[in-house]
């Protein structure tokens, strides 16, 4: 049984094809251009070509992420945060604590052996807790994004944001810039400030072990050195938790396929 979980975001659509529920067969990013709907499309029809699948194979499609109900062909909607939590336990080992950094918000899990949520905490308020606030700095410190992590990494003396708001954070990165602070230690200490903001949610659904990562923030090394200066335990990274949520939606979605079979 083949299954599609894409995953509309407000930066990128992943999409993820799925053999019973257990096995990729193809894995897809795309920059959300114009309308999500026509993005969700083409990824659809590219990952079947990809798989070599022909439409009429595809079983069932799940889409989740905060675009989830611009999907046309999608039988059902899942929120991210459920998602979230059953790709991040196909992609890793049984974890309890995942940390899902997205372009607009950041997210602390605490989840079952299963993958089902028992506890999170959200922050979505500003975007200095989320990956679009690196790549508002990128821009103004005209430093391309994928750059971001090697730059990061050769700080010697970070220079922590200490402002909590988006916008106070940029004057305070502009006070550096004038103050000729390096542009690696400005990064680096926009990277431990996001992490210093992520601890506070971790704290909030009782840190006490191994954190695993999901969101965009896993391609980034930097984040991944930022986040164990801030947290006194082990941060796991793999790059398919990029497509955690892409994965859940696709393990879901075989789940109601199951039950729709009449034996």
């Amino acid at each position: 049984m083949i299954t599609l979980g894409v995953d509309i975001g407000t930066g990128t659509t992943k999409g993820v094809l799925m053999e019973d529920g257990n096995k990729i067969l193809a894995m897809d990013l795309d920059v959300v251009k114009g309308r999500p709907d026509v993005v969700a499309t083409r990824m659809m029809d590219n990952l079947l070509e990809t798989a070599n699948v022909e439409k009429s194979e595809l079983n069932y499609i799940a889409s989740t992420g905060y675009g989830r109900y611009q999907m046309n062909e999608r039988q059902i909607q899942i929120t991210d945060l459920t998602s979230t939590g059953r790709g991040a336990n196909f992609v890793y080992d049984e974890p309890h604590i995942i940390l899902d950094i997205g372009n607009q918000s950041s997210r602390a899990l605490r989840v079952s052996e299963t993958g089902k949520i028992i506890q999170f905490k959200v922050n979505e308020r500003c975007a200095a807790g989320s990956g679009r606030f690196i790549e508002r700095c990128s821009k103004y410190l005209t430093i391309p994004m994928e750059q971001v992590s090697e730059i990061s990494l050769k700080a010697d003396k970070p220079q922590q944001i200490s402002s909590v708001c988006a916008v106070l954070s940029e004057t305070e990165i502009i006070n550096h810039v004038s103050l000729g602070v390096s542009v690696e230690n400005i990064f680096m200490g926009v990277l431990i400030s996001i992490a210093d903001r992520a601890a506070t949610l971790l704290k909030r659904v009782k840190l006490d072990e191994d954190i695993y990562l999901t969101g965009g923030l896993v391609l980034l090394p930097a984040m991944t050195k930022a986040l164990e200066k801030v947290i006194d335990y082990r941060v796991h990274v793999h790059p398919d938790a990029h497509y955690a949520a892409a994965i859940g939606a696709a393990k879901l979605g075989y789940q109601r396929a199951l039950k729709k079979i009449v034996v």
